[in-house]
Order: C-alpha cells, then structure tokens, then sequence
C-alpha cells in the first residue's frame, strides 16, 4: 500500500500525523520524555530536508555535495573519512556549510541540549539559514555564528535573543513580521565572563508583535532595536505588552513609532550622541523613565500616554513632545510628572495635552519651554508649574496667554493659603479672585458695580431716614448710636480728597461706598487692559 505524503506543498515526506510530515506537523509546547521518539525522527527529517537543499544547490562540479556525504556532516561525522583534499575542503574546514538553507512552515519541537538528536547541533553547522512561517517550542538557539533571517514566524515559548549575524534582506533585520507569545530577553554568558551582552545587528521589523514582556538587562546596542521604516500601506498598530531597559547603552538611534504597548520602562539606560531617540505617534499605557540619560535628540511626536513619568534623568540636546495626549479624559490620577528632570536644550510641547494635569516644580530647565497652544487641566497641577509657563509666553511676549496662566497661578496660590497661616494674605486674595478672577474677568466687576450700585441708591439716595427706624426706642441707646455715628461722619469729613464726594449727613457711609466704587473700577480697568494690551 502506498505510503501517504505530507500535504505541505513541495514536502514529499510520510505523514506522521493528521495530513503532516513530522516537520510539519503540530507539536506539544512542553517537553515530553514519552515522547522521545518524535523528536529524534523530526532531527533525521530536518537533515535529510538540509541535505537535499545542499545537494540540490551544488552546482560546481569541483563542489559536488551528494546528500549521503551531507547526511554524515550533519551528524557529525569527520570530514576527513568522507572527502580528499579539494577546493571545496577549503569552504567546509570549519564544519559550515555556506548554502542558504530555506525552513519553511516547519514546526520545531522542544529540545533538551544533552539530547544526541538535539537538532540545534544540526543547524550550527549551517553557514546562513531562512526561517520562513516557522514555530518554535523552544527557548532558545544558540546560532552565533550562523547568519540568520526569520519571517512570519511565530514563538510560543520564552524566547533567548542570541546576537545572530544577519542574512541579507530588505530591511537588515533579524526578525520580520514575527509573534512572541511570551517574554524575551538577552543571552548573557556570564559563565563565561560576558556580564554585559552586545547585539551588533537590528533585531525587529517594524510589524513583529510582542504579547508578552522584552526586557533588556545590561545590553549595549550597536544597531537599532527596531527598524521603524514609514509604509503608507501600515494603517493599524503593532503590539508590545511590556519593554522594559534596565542598565542598558544605545549606540545608534532608536526609533519605535506607531505601536501600543502597555508598558515602557527605561532605567539607568545611556542613549549616547548619535542615539536619537524616536518615539512617535505610539499609544502608551505607563510610561516611566529613571536616571536615563539622552545625550541626542529625543522626539515623541503625537505620541499617547496614560501614565506617564521622568525622574531623574537627563535631556541634553532638543526634546520635543508636540501633539502629545497625557493622561486621560475625565480622569483625575495619572498627572505627567517630571521629577527632577533636567532640560540642558529647549524643550517644546506645542499643542500638547495634559488631561490630568502637569508638574514642573522639580524640573530643572535652562531654556524655557514652548507651551503654545497646549490644554493643561488646573485642578491636578501645582503653582509652580502655572509660573514656568507664564513665565515662558513672557519671554516671547505672549501677555495674553501668560494673563490665563497666571490666573491659574494666583488662584492655586489662593487655595494654598490659609486664614490661620496668613489672614490678611487670604483675605485679599479671595476678594480679588470673587471681584475680577484677578484680572481676568471685566464681567464679574462690572457686574458688582451694578450691584453696589443700586444698594448705594438704596441707603444713601432715598428720600426716607432709615437710620431712624433702625434706631433703638430707649432714649439713651439712640442717642448713643447717633452720636457714635456723628463722629464717624466727622472722621470722614477730615479725609480731604474725598470731602467733595461724600453726602452731606452720612459721610462715613459715602466714604466706604466710595472705596468700593474705587476699587471695582481699577479692577475693571485691569481686566479690559489685560484683554486688549497690545
């Protein structure tokens, strides 16, 4: 009876199981002792698989390489028993073959180093190898000296990020349009004295998909992590779960743009001169930053963060956070927090939104910083952060914008100043936040002025002696009250200035209307200048 063959297209193995070959078909996620036997005939397929590219692919005649002579390579028998010495010695001298091997759609299993079929020893004889639409089970291959590309391909386990050669390709990265189902991180050899692990080559396309944590501890990088080329045909957002940099040195620039991702953390990370750092137009769930230092530009165009914070880091060349959303609307927690975050160039958050409010008091800044057009929310944000930006539409002569802000100022100062503290302080504080909203407001005096107004017409002006109906009926209570009252006129006969202005008979009581008249029509006056100063 004739054996079935595997369904996968070009694939011209037995089907192992459903309509699959063994290096095709699906396998547990976990290691299984039980199951031994698959895993040593999917090692025998995949060098079979190899030799047959390796023969298929030899096309000098001085370089023949016939799949029985592969077959024993790949196993690991000596060179020496199977050839003379030729020219294609030369190429093979340090068991590598320099072909590019193409697994496509296989399905690798997991595998135990201590196994004789561990398969990884195959494919470490291989000079470049093209994973294509593969899945992996396991967490790791050590392929150092292999160039290596994989695309579409998907991990379902933890995955070791070795620092792989790259194998030629449109965008010179080592994996492309790629899944990871749960956490990476870097190879550390530090048995063999490596503590702080290079990665020489650019390890993501922009369209690979993290569903679980990158963490980074003690990398230095010599390319970019992330290729981030602009496509017009990208419309949706990748995915990152968590990235996290702890300890870390960039050494060319790093650019992540258009993705969500949960969590971004940089801690103690050194972005050095030629690093830019590009993270534009991402939505980012937190967003923390401690003792990083950017030594280049940084630059987080139109960029989404919930959460975000800096702390202790340093920004030394242009920073810009145009367009960028902080915080969330209707929400009250999540302000931006710049810690004793230090500016040493100029900073510009144009059209920048600060939903749950904004602090700067501890920011160190040499150059103030380019607020316009930004909504900052005033109940979350403190005094001195309303300060830094009036303070900044000052320095270019936008009055108008610095009059809003300094109201916000007064008033966070108002709310902060008690009675017991400072009485005198509160006191006129308040009564000029009711009267103009310092300065801000020509209705609210105006409005007053009518007010007063027509409680002046009320008690001086009209033609009756309220005073009188007001007065005690026991005779020497009244004159008392009067005479009491007699002396305040007189007090307010002997003010000068005033003396033309006062009604004759209730002088004191025209003299504190006269005050109040005074002071509502500066503060009005105040309000139009600060509307219409040029």
């Amino acid at each position: 009876m004739e054996e079935k063959k595997c369904s996968h297209h070009n694939c011209n193995l037995d089907i192992y199981g459903d309509d699959k070959c063994v290096l095709h078909c699906k396998k547990k996620k976990e290691y299984d002792v039980r199951e031994q036997e698959i895993y040593e005939d999917f090692n025998k397929a995949l060098i079979h698989n190899i030799a047959q590219q390796l023969e298929e692919s030899s096309n000098n005649d001085d370089a023949i390489i016939d799949k029985e002579s592969a077959i024993q390579i790949l196993n690991g028998e000596s060179f020496q028993s199977l050839f003379s010495n030729d020219e294609w010695m030369k190429d093979v001298a340090e068991n590598t073959f320099f072909n590019i091997i193409n697994c496509a759609n296989i399905i690798f299993p997991p595998r135990k180093p201590r196994d004789n079929f561990d398969y990884e020893k195959v494919l470490t004889k291989l000079k470049a190898i093209y994973f294509n639409y593969c899945e992996f089970h396991t967490s790791n291959l050590n392929l150092s000296d292999t160039q290596c590309f994989f695309q579409d391909c998907k991990f379902h386990k933890y995955w070791t990020l070795y620092d792989y050669k790259v194998l030629k390709n449109q965008d010179d990265v080592i994996y492309q349009c790629c899944v990871f189902k749960e956490d990476l991180s870097v190879y550390s050899a530090e048995d063999k004295g490596i503590s702080f692990p290079i990665l020489n080559e650019s390890q993501f396309d922009y369209t690979c998909r993290f569903e679980s944590e990158l963490r980074f501890d003690n990398v230095k990088f010599k390319k970019s992590l992330f290729y981030s080329a602009q496509k017009n045909y990208l419309i949706d957002k990748n995915f990152i779960k968590a990235l996290t940099f702890n300890d870390c040195i960039f050494e060319h620039p790093f650019k992540l743009n258009n993705y969500k991702i949960d969590y971004f953390s940089c801690t103690d990370t050194v972005f050095k001169n030629k690093s830019k750092f590009e993270f534009k137009k991402n939505e980012v769930g937190e967003f923390e930053l401690l003792n990083t230092n950017f030594k280049s530009l940084v630059d987080c165009y139109k960029t989404e963060f919930k959460s975000f914070k800096v702390e202790k880091s340093i920004f030394e060349k242009f920073t810009g956070f145009e367009q960028c959303n902080f915080g969330e609307e209707k929400k009250s927690s999540n302000i931006a927090l710049f810690q004793y975050a230090t500016f040493l160039d100029f900073v510009n958050f144009r059209e920048a939104k600060f939903y749950n409010g904004l602090d700067l008091q501890n920011a160190n800044l040499k150059e103030y910083p380019n607020f316009l057009d930004i909504y900052v929310e005033p109940k979350s944000t403190n005094r001195e952060t309303f300060r830094i930006i009036k303070h900044s539409f000052d320095s270019v002569g936008n009055t108008i914008e610095a009059n809003k802000y300094f109201f916000y100022e007064m008033n966070e100062e108002r709310k902060n100043t008690f009675f017991g503290d400072d009485a005198d302080k509160k006191m006129i504080l308040t009564l000029n936040y009711w009267v103009s909203k310092f300065g801000q407001s020509f209705i609210l005096p105006l409005f007053w002025i009518l007010i007063v107004a027509g409680l002046h017409y009320f008690i001086v002006d009209m033609k009756h002696d309220w005073l009188q109906s007001l007065a005690p009926t026991d005779i020497k209570l009244k004159t008392k009250l009067l005479d009491t009252i007699n002396a305040f006129d007189s007090f307010a006969k002997n003010i000068l200035p005033f003396k033309k202005f006062l009604k004759e008979g209730m002088e004191f009581i025209s003299l504190l209307f006269l005050i109040i008249y005074s002071t509502l029509i500066y503060n009005l006056i105040i309000a139009v200048k600060r509307i219409t100063k040029r």
